[in-house]
């Protein structure tokens, strides 16, 4: 969690927003995780071990609306552009199935 947390400090002074949404979406994942697992194990959450300097946290990509996900996006085909819509439709799915799973 804090190495994801080191690298959304430092995309955030690089001014990389995709690599620090990356970066939160990674953290957003570990901390629910950790979470189910603390609660499973009846163990207090320690968070504040999780503690990074200069961190703050960011909406992730998940989090945030197809049209300011995809503002910019420009594809060099149509192929290109099939396969990004094919590729979205299937991780939709993905996730939708595994939300039913739990």
């Amino acid at each position: 969690m804090r190495y994801q947390k080191d690298r959304g400090v430092l995309a955030m002074h690089a001014g990389n927003v995709d690599v620090r949404r990356d970066a939160q979406g990674k953290i957003d994942a570990l901390m629910a995780r950790y979470e189910k697992i603390s609660e499973r194990a009846e163990i207090h959450e320690r968070r504040e071990r999780t503690y990074v300097k200069g961190y703050a946290p960011v909406k992730a990509n998940d989090a945030l609306s197809d049209r300011l996900r995809f503002k910019n996006a420009e594809f060099d085909s149509k192929e290109n552009m099939d396969r990004h819509v094919k590729n979205t439709l299937q991780n939709m799915e993905r996730k939708y199935q595994q939300c039913k799973i739990r």
